[in-house]
């Protein structure tokens, strides 16, 4: 369990103010929902909740790409869904599976009303978690995680670290005929991103950038958007045998049956959380009273100096640059004793 004084500290923190000005909260009988929501340069994250009758839902999503002049497309899409629209897509059986029809088109209704605009360079994650009376079903493509705590032990942290190791080992296999801006074969580049040691030391951590045919790379395998192949229909040009080479839609799914009589809480964020954050803040996160607390202690994560460590380099204090500052989105549900 996080510490009484982690926990005031963030109360009584600076940030605090601010942080609760993009911060709501809804309470259905015992269950508590909330939602915070800290935008800075691109934009483009999105987050929230919707009660229903027979399960009710969590969303995040965050969006990237700004090449084709459709920066907010999929942020503005999912923030105009309404309730009902929401019960409507996620009723449909397999509406996380990547799979289209005899005519090319989505047959996740969702995936189809995503796709319908074309563009080439916009993307997104996107992480649903639906809450059943006996269960939870959760839904993720990309890096904005699912936490789901049960009496204060973490029963399901679900991120992209397998499924980045197993489609990698696949991409490496492809093949390039079209080298402009690559500088691999198979267009898998070595880059790096930071991680959070503990509260205040952070290092760099391996990572890379993957191109795709819509002729832009990204730092993750999979993700909902990059849907007008331009780069693959110039090197079909040169060679009729090549192959498309897209980001999967489908969705990575788990299934958490819940337990009665246990204090559950569910919480999915945003990689603006969690480039800050690590597994020393789980039970904080699990103690924190509201959405809004855990917002206050990532953004004070990327306000504050840092031990910065690195192998054997000399140890260095750093700031990380708030226009490098990502967006952050953290949507909650916990069950009030």
């Amino acid at each position: 369990m996080a510490s009484l004084t982690t926990i005031n500290q963030i109360k009584n923190s600076r940030y605090m103010k601010f942080c609760s000005n993009k911060s709501s909260s809804c309470r259905y009988n015992k269950e508590l929902f909330c939602q915070s929501l800290l935008q800075n340069i691109s934009s483009q994250d999105a987050c929230g909740f919707v009660k229903g009758d027979e399960y009710s839902i969590l969303w995040c999503s965050d969006s990237h790409g700004v090449m084709d002049g459709k920066k907010y497309f999929i942020r503005d899409f999912f923030n105009a869904i309404t309730h009902e629209k929401w019960f409507e897509y996620l009723s449909q059986e397999n509406f996380y599976i990547d799979e289209r029809d005899e005519h090319g088109n989505f047959k996740s209704q969702l995936f189809k009303d995503i796709d319908e605009i074309k563009y080439k360079d916009i993307g997104a994650t996107l992480t649903i978690v639906k809450i059943y009376p006996d269960k939870f079903e959760c839904f993720r493509v990309g890096d904005s995680p699912i936490y789901i705590w049960r009496d204060g032990e973490i029963i399901l942290h679900s991120d992209h670290d397998d499924e980045i190791k197993e489609d990698v080992e696949k991409l490496k296999e492809r093949k390039y005929f079209d080298k402009i801006g690559c500088v691999s074969e198979n267009g898998i580049e070595d880059s790096h991103d930071i991680s959070a040691l503990s509260p205040k030391i952070i290092t760099i951590k391996p990572s890379f950038y993957i191109w795709w045919d819509v002729n832009t790379k990204l730092n993750m395998t999979r993700c909902i958007g990059h849907n007008n192949p331009t780069r693959f229909e110039k090197r079909k040009i040169y060679n009729e045998d090549v192959t498309l080479s897209l980001p999967s839609w489908t969705m990575t799914k788990h299934v958490i049956q819940r337990q009665p009589d246990t204090k559950e809480k569910v919480v999915i964020t945003s990689d603006g959380i969690t480039n800050v954050t690590g597994e020393f803040d789980f039970p904080t996160f699990y103690s924190s009273k509201n959405a809004c607390e855990i917002m206050c202690l990532a953004y004070s994560r990327w306000k504050q100096p840092w031990v910065y460590k690195y192998k054997d380099n000399p140890e260095q204090i750093q700031t990380l640059p708030d226009w490098n500052r990502d967006d952050m989105a953290i949507v909650t549900w916990e069950i009030l004793n």
